[in-house]
């Protein structure tokens, strides 16, 4: 029988092991020489970590055997409830491109051995820890937190944040990808602990699987990503949370709303990411100099209305707004003549209202995005000192879009 102070050193020395196996693997990955190397021995590292974890006597998790289905049922709905969001991002902002996975059926039983053992291998790790933490400690929340840091750390890309180099990019990778790593962790030792190991395996299997397999996906904008990546994994934990407390009886009495509420709360959230990445008819932008001062000020967001037909092109007037693209720049400037060839085809000459001369190239139909409906000051500033750092090209002069 393994004593309490046991059953946390063993997680502990798991846990170190599993840090330095990663670390290992990260670093070596970077090496193209090393790289096909890694790819083999990690899967097998991890299958062999579950091994050892299988044979150990392990602590028993809080979970009820009773509630063991009703935690695999909703492992499964959360997991198809994320890629039905995240496809419907996609087929909306019209982000969907093709996968960049081998889906060969010998690519396919590829990414099936790189996927599965690390999935199962952390999974067991955390419920190992977790079990350990509520057996042998006087603080097992706080330990059950620590862990899941630490777990959703060493998932993150760690080539890519060495490569970092502006205080932008930073900002990306923390909204990208640790923040949204960390609360899934997070989530996925909330799974655990109310519902054992397997809806957790089942939860990650389900959408790295589906991810792999499936020959187009969406590709979000890094602000869509992010949004949900940290809303879905913060309501669904609480949703995780509250049928734990209908099992267990734990229930709070005269709160019988606090489920809806959960619902209600994550599609406002999932609802206000796809509003800034531009699903809905009307979109906001980022203003990131002076040239349309005094009316909008650097760090204002301007909400723009989208132009989605031809039609809609014979409207525009001379002193509306547009905003349009300029290679791979937005813009958004004032129309100051509206010129009409034989055919009838538009176009637009626009300028800055802070400008000295008008921008030297005309605007075309296809360039348009949409006109400006309204302007909301200030709540840009941080974008704004984001991207501080960056040079913006000679006659360039407005914003970008996420």
């Amino acid at each position: 029988m393994i004593s309490r102070r046991n059953y946390g050193l063993t997680a502990f020395l798991l846990t170190g092991v599993a840090i330095s196996a990663t670390l290992f693997y990260r670093i070596s990955s970077a090496n193209s020489f090393l790289k096909g190397y890694c790819s083999f021995w990690y899967p097998l590292f991890w299958f062999g970590l579950t091994l050892i974890v299988l044979y150990l006597p392990r602590p028993h998790l809080p979970a009820r055997l009773r509630s063991g289905e009703l935690f695999v049922g909703l492992a499964l709905s959360c997991a198809a409830v994320f890629i039905f969001v995240q496809f419907l991002a996609g087929f909306l902002l019209k982000k969907i491109a093709a996968s960049p996975y081998d889906l060969s059926p010998k690519g396919i039983l590829i990414n099936f051995r790189d996927l599965l053992p690390p999935i199962v291998g952390f999974e067991l790790l955390r419920a190992y820890t977790i079990g350990a933490a509520c057996r042998g400690s006087r603080y097992p929340h706080l330990w059950i937190i620590l862990e899941a840091l630490i777990l959703g750390t060493m998932q993150l890309p760690f080539a890519k944040f060495a490569a970092l180099q502006t205080s932008e990019s930073l900002f990306i990778f923390l909204a990208k990808d640790l923040l949204p790593s960390l609360v899934q962790s997070g989530f996925l030792s909330i799974l655990v602990y109310c519902g054992g190991v397997f809806p957790a395996i089942l939860y990650r299997s389900v959408i790295s699987i589906f991810l792999h397999i499936f020959p187009f996906l969406p590709s979000l904008p890094w602000i869509g990503d992010s949004v949900l990546g940290i809303a879905f994994p913060v309501f669904a934990s609480l949703f995780i949370w509250e049928q734990y407390g209908y099992v267990t009886h734990r229930k709070i009495r005269g709160k019988p709303e606090s489920l809806p509420q959960t619902a209600i709360t994550l599609i406002l959230c999932i609802t206000f990411g796809w509003f800034v990445v531009g699903v809905f008819p009307v979109y906001p932008s980022v203003i990131l100099t002076g040239s349309m001062e005094p009316d909008i000020k650097p760090g204002d967001v301007v909400l723009i209305e989208k132009i989605r037909t031809e039609q809609e092109i014979y409207f525009l007037s001379e002193s509306d707004i547009i905003n349009f693209k300029r290679g791979n720049i937005v813009i958004t400037h004032r129309i100051i003549q509206i010129l009409c060839d034989e055919n009838g085809n538009l176009s637009f000459r626009t300028k800055g209202d802070n400008n000295d001369t008008e921008d030297p190239e005309v605007v075309y139909p296809n360039d348009i995005k949409g006109i400006v409906d309204h302007t909301v000051p200030k709540i840009g500033l941080p974008v704004l000192w984001l991207r501080g750092q960056r040079s913006i090209p000679e006659g360039v002069t407005d914003n970008e879009t996420p």
